[in-house]
């Protein structure tokens, strides 16, 4: 453990330094009468410059579009690994997973809730960034950071078959949650800023591994402890990081 704290403490300060990039816009196009309209629900009460409407810049975070696809223009931002929402009426867009269509109901409002859940899927390490600028996807990208959290340190904590202890992955991957939570926040992710709730990871750290070594005396198999161990501790520690960071 000691010999690879430095390691770690290292790709903290990566991570915090990494966080603070700011990320491109998030790029709205498609349908002429309904892109407007979901710029305006994406950019309400926040930055409006996080939104632009049209075809995606060079650096653009995200794709939203809108209504019969344009290959060319989805063909040019699958190109630049921008990722793409896709809203239609139709069960397929081209470079378009099917996980990441919204689906439009003729006749009813535009599904923004929906839209933001799957920006908060597909903008990967910029969705904390791009949360800090649009409040309305904050919740969405918090929610799936710590479900994303939990479900790492879940795999960690139940592969017992795998050399070396588990504390220092576990460890650091709540530190880089609690770090993305704060920027989600609109927080400083400087560790220096930081130092109280990374404090608090790392404690707890040592507080749920003993308690599962407590635990590996029930008759149950190994991994399963480790495993819900794992689960819950990242999920209490997460929830407390939400409540105190947002």
């Amino acid at each position: 453990m000691n010999t690879k704290l430095p390691l770690m403490a290292l790709r903290v300060y990566q991570q915090s330094r990494q966080a603070a990039v700011p990320p491109g816009p998030v790029a709205v196009a498609g349908a002429g009468e309904l892109a407007p309209l979901l710029v305006k629900e994406l950019r309400a009460g926040g930055d409006a410059s996080a939104v632009v409407e049209g075809a995606p810049p060079g650096h653009a975070a995200a794709l939203v579009w809108i209504g019969a696809p344009n290959l060319e223009i989805l063909r040019a931002a699958s190109r630049n690994e921008t990722p793409i929402v896709a809203l239609t009426e139709g069960e397929s867009v081209p470079y378009v997973l099917d996980t990441d269509i919204v689906q439009i109901r003729p006749g009813r409002s535009l599904p923004v809730k929906e839209t933001a859940a799957a920006l908060a899927r597909v903008l990967g390490p910029t969705g904390p960034s791009v949360a800090a600028r649009l409040p309305v996807l904050r919740e969405p990208v918090v929610s799936h950071l710590v479900n994303q959290s939990t479900l790492r340190n879940g795999l960690i904590g139940a592969a017992t078959f795998l050399p070396g202890p588990d504390l220092p992955a576990l460890t650091l991957n709540q530190v880089f949650l609690a770090i993305r939570l704060a920027v989600a926040a609109g927080r400083d992710s400087q560790v220096a800023s930081l130092w109280p709730e990374i404090a608090v990871v790392a404690a707890s750290g040592f507080a749920f591994r003993r308690l599962a070594r407590g635990l590996e005396l029930l008759p149950v198999p190994r991994f399963a402890v480790r495993g819900a161990i794992a689960v819950g501790g990242t999920r209490a520690l997460a929830e407390a990081l939400r409540r105190r960071l947002s």
